[in-house]
């Protein structure tokens, strides 16, 4: 005896192998996808974080440009105390030879 729904259950099973290989090659194309989205977005990354590197660099070599000038500018601060050490120096003595010549006329006029 034959069964009548034979027929039909290797209709639906062929249906369900072949539903299945759809999906799996739309599943297949959705995983490439996204990989060559990934990849896409791992390069800009990459170009990112060179840029990043770049401009941290430039940072470096221009924070190294300004402590060396600061390290001047010590130095010339250093000197420009010196020279005003030695002028207040200077001052203080012209000012005691003034003030003795001025006390020596001073008794030479009494």
């Amino acid at each position: 005896m034959k069964n009548p729904h034979l027929p039909i259950a290797v209709f639906v099973l062929l249906l369900c192998f072949t539903s299945c290989e759809n999906l799996e090659e739309k599943l297949q194309e959705k995983v490439n996808l996204i990989n060559e989205k990934a990849g896409s977005l791992d390069s800009l990354m990459n170009k990112e974080l060179e840029k990043i590197n770049s401009l941290d660099s430039l940072v470096n070599k221009e924070l190294d440009k300004v402590q060396k000038l600061d390290s001047m500018l010590n130095r010339e601060i250093q000197k420009v105390s010196s020279v005003d050490s030695l002028f207040n120096s200077t001052g203080s003595k012209i000012d005691s030879m003034v003030q003795d010549k001025v006390e020596r006329i001073k008794q030479i006029g009494n």
